[in-house]
């Protein structure tokens, strides 16, 4: 009986209503306006520099942290590298359960994006021509933390995209991504596609 009561009360604290999501964006800080804050290899500070962010850097995603919770992969170019934690600032608001704020998401063959951005949401594929929606619902699934929707219209049909907390690749590159989406279209024809999304464009 004590061991339900101890984790009633874990789950019902702050800390556990809190608790950080992955990936998540950042600004940096702390950082002298003549440097910058190096990418590296590896999250270590001997590791080699792959490239740099800006002293005044902000939204950087950071995909996940590495095991000893100092270090974050971060996605420079077509590839990735490691940052040191100690010279980010966690944005607000994103923790587990929370709508990740996702700015893109976006798959390959068929090659397709999807743009989220005032209310809207913008598909686009090679041939066509980009259709519009008004988003219309969103919120997390029942029951799960780590699931997420976006539902939307048009004249032309719907669109809804179910995101979910995973590790996702786009095929294409070595860039990590820690949110996967299933978009389902409606209208002329029915679509089904699956790719990845980013926090950032």
């Amino acid at each position: 009986m004590r061991v339900w009561v101890a984790l009633l009360c874990l789950l019902a604290s702050p800390l556990a209503a809190t608790q950080d999501a992955w990936p998540a964006l950042y600004d940096v800080a702390g950082v002298a306006p003549n440097d910058v804050l190096n990418i590296r290899e590896a999250p270590t500070a001997e590791a080699p520099i792959t490239g740099s962010l800006a002293f005044d850097a902000t939204s950087v995603e950071v995909i996940r942290r590495a095991p000893r919770a100092d270090w974050g992969l971060v996605n420079a170019g077509e590839g990735k590298g490691w940052v040191s934690l100690r010279y980010l600032k966690r944005q607000p608001g994103q923790w587990l359960g929370a709508l990740p704020p996702v700015a893109r998401c976006a798959g390959t063959e068929p090659f397709w994006s999807l743009d989220l951005e005032d209310q809207r949401l913008t598909y686009r594929a090679p041939d066509t021509t980009a259709q519009s929606y008004e988003l219309t619902q969103s919120g997390p699934a029942r029951g799960r933390r780590d699931r997420f929707h976006l539902r939307a219209k048009a004249a032309h049909g719907t669109a809804t995209a179910v995101i979910a907390l995973r590790a996702c690749t786009d095929g294409m590159s070595s860039r990590e991504y820690g949110l996967g989406v299933d978009l389902l279209l409606t209208g002329s024809e029915f679509q089904h596609l699956s790719g990845c999304c980013s926090l950032s464009r």
